[in-house]
């Protein structure tokens, strides 16, 4: 079993507007590791209601940096599991259906045939559903309802591919940019990086999430506490 808390060296790519050539020199990194991805509801409020205080627990060095996960360390993670990633299958057919004849939804559904194709090759990932028709030949209702099955199957599986996560992030800028989305950050985890800064600490903070960078931008970006692009 892994400690709620863990210190780790790491020297990983990681989401900062720093420099990340400090790696060499080692990081202090807090993970919080409450909860298991795929628990229900219950689950997850439970594990966001034990987590205590995350400053009683980080050993803030000057110099070292702050390496931080997301899910129940940044954020609850009944917001990434129940409002992000609701959110986004809500939405996928009418970010499909408006944005159709763009470059930018062509990119995302030709990323999710490209994948659909790589999971009939691949051994233990055959998809559940239809092949995306080719959009040059088919009919427009008929490849959005085959991207939004295999969509569904792919949340469904909580799988972690390039080709959702796009997708995903594009719908959840459309919730971020029209204020219907908010990015839940803990009050002690803005009262940590902002202990950070360079004029105090010097400390800087990290994001080591599975997540994809656009996305963690924008949670932090749109947070409940405003902008903290800044303090990472």
């Amino acid at each position: 079993l892994l400690s709620r808390f863990t210190r780790r060296v790491c020297s990983s790519s990681l989401m900062s507007s720093s420099s990340s050539s400090s790696a060499a020199d080692g990081f202090l990194g807090v993970a919080n590791t409450a909860g298991v991805k795929g628990a229900g509801q219950k689950q997850r409020n439970l594990e966001d209601e034990k987590r205590k205080p995350f400053f009683s627990d980080a050993i803030l060095v000057p110099g070292n940096a702050l390496i931080l996960d997301i899910e129940g360390t940044t954020t609850p993670i009944s917001f990434v599991a129940d409002v992000l990633f609701p959110h986004a299958r809500e939405h996928v057919k009418s970010f499909l259906d408006s944005g159709y004849s763009s470059e930018n939804v062509r990119q995302r559904i030709d990323g999710l045939r490209a994948q659909y194709r790589e999971d009939i090759s691949a051994a233990g990932t055959q998809p559940t559903c239809r092949e995306i028709p080719d959009p040059a030949i088919a009919d427009k209702d008929a490849v959005i309802e085959a991207a939004v099955a295999y969509v569904n199957s792919l949340m469904d599986a909580d799988r972690k591919v390039t080709a959702l996560k796009q997708l995903q992030g594009d719908i959840w800028k459309l919730g971020y940019d029209s204020g219907s989305l908010k990015g839940v950050v803990y009050d002690d985890v803005v009262f940590v990086l902002k202990s950070c800064t360079p004029d105090k600490l010097n400390c800087p903070g990290y994001i080591y999430s599975s997540g994809s960078v656009p996305a963690q931008k924008l949670l932090f970006g749109n947070s409940t506490h405003g902008d903290l692009l800044s303090l990472l």
